[in-house]
């Protein structure tokens, strides 16, 4: 995170990787940090998504499917949309 005039040194708020999206308020990250496994001798992602606070770089693990990974918050913050990749 950093003053987007380039002012400010950038400051690390947390060390999940994967996407990041902002909250609508701009308090918090979700991030899906994926990895792969083999199922079935097929290629699979299982993600653990992430919220974590601006406020003070806590994170808490999401209770969201390992299948499934966090693309976008609802405007009012209530809601999370999720993709399920489908099986090939």
């Amino acid at each position: 995170m950093c003053d987007t005039r380039g002012e400010d040194r950038p400051v690390q708020v947390a060390d999940v990787d994967g996407m990041p999206i902002w909250s609508p308020d701009g308090r918090y990250l979700i991030a899906s940090q994926s990895r792969r496994e083999l199922e079935n001798d097929k290629e699979v992602f299982r993600y653990a998504t992430w919220k974590i606070s601006l406020d003070d770089a806590t994170k808490t693990r999401l209770n969201i499917p390992a299948t499934d990974r966090v693309t976008d918050w609802s405007p009012d913050g209530r809601w999370l949309v999720t993709v399920r990749r489908p099986k090939t």
